[in-house]
């Protein structure tokens, strides 16, 4: 399974989908390097891909600061 269909898989959750407005578009036009108007793709896609580079907590837990702006 690639990063994309795992993100794809994780946002049709009904639960995620609802919680977070995720609609098929948003979800269908997911793809590599994009950055998402919806931060919580964007975050999700951010989690996947740092996991499957090996990224360690501290690392990926600082770029999802950045992301997010948080001091």
């Amino acid at each position: 399974m690639t990063n994309t269909e795992l993100i794809s898989e994780i946002l049709s959750d009904p639960q995620i989908k609802e919680k977070y407005n995720i609609s098929e578009t948003d979800i269908q036009a997911i793809n590599g390097d994009t950055r998402y108007q919806k931060e919580i793709i964007q975050i999700i896609k951010e989690i996947v891909s740092d996991n499957d580079n090996h990224i360690t907590a501290t690392k990926s837990y600082n770029k999802l600061k950045n992301i997010l702006n948080i001091v």
